[in-house]
């Protein structure tokens, strides 16, 4: 297992996770990096998965907005009451 900071200076402040298996069984590695930017106030998130069977890849911003979301749910969809 690693856990790495490698910041070099300016506005991104990076973060990371690392599992690596040489088990035959398991064999291979999951990573999941987290980058803030300060600046933008942007949040990174990267997931890399390679173990044996099993390969995933995921890229997500989340960008601050100040603009209204509007939601409608889809055709035929049966809502809950909330309590």
């Amino acid at each position: 297992m690693t856990i790495a900071q490698n910041y070099t200076g300016g506005d991104v402040y990076p973060l990371e996770f690392m599992l690596e298996s040489k088990d035959s069984a398991d064999k291979g590695m999951a990573m999941i990096g987290l980058s803030v930017n300060t600046k933008t106030n942007e949040l990174t998130v990267n997931l890399d998965v390679d173990m044996t069977g099993t390969t995933a890849k995921m890229d997500l911003k989340v960008t601050p907005s100040d603009k209204k979301v509007n939601i409608t749910a889809p055709t035929g969809a049966n809502l809950l009451p909330m309590s």
